[in-house]
């Protein structure tokens, strides 16, 4: 893994991230419709995750996490080829959910068209911030059918 990618990795905690392990190699990107090219690697913990490292254009050097429902949507259409075109945000809170920002766009992840039958771990509390205790908790509950 290149050094851009790695060392967000790192930035996002190293293999106890939400992002865990890289599941690729680290590979050319797709360019955008703005020009944009880079690299890119996947990673496997939860719905899968990639980050992507902006080899040119304004951001240049800098590298952004694209994972979970955002990253299958994201893949879906295309990834770094697609409309959208890079990631420029990692994704963060907003009222009523999480939104990731790109060139071209942002995607919104509304958290109340999420199906939550069963028990909502949203907000409990956990000794250490690594996806394996959510797991872990919905694992433990025959109702839990999802987390994040």
């Amino acid at each position: 893994m290149g050094s851009g990618i790695y060392n967000k990795w790192q930035q996002l905690g190293g293999k106890g991230n939400l992002l865990g392990c890289a599941a690729s190699d680290e590979a050319e990107a797709g360019a955008s419709p703005q020009g944009t090219t880079g690299r890119y690697a996947f990673f496997g913990a939860g719905d899968g995750g990639l980050i992507v490292w902006h080899g040119n254009g304004p951001r240049a050097g800098q590298a952004f996490e694209v994972h979970g429902c955002t990253f299958k949507l994201y893949q879906s259409l295309g990834g770094t080829g697609s409309w959208l075109g890079f990631p420029i945000s990692d994704e963060y809170d907003v009222p009523g959910g999480r939104r990731s920002d790109f060139e071209n766009g942002f995607v919104f992840w509304d958290e109340q068209d999420v199906d939550r039958l069963g028990s909502d771990y949203q907000n409990f509390d956990l000794s250490e911030a690594h996806y394996e205790l959510c797991r872990d908790a919905c694992s433990n509950d025959p109702s839990c059918r999802a987390y994040s």
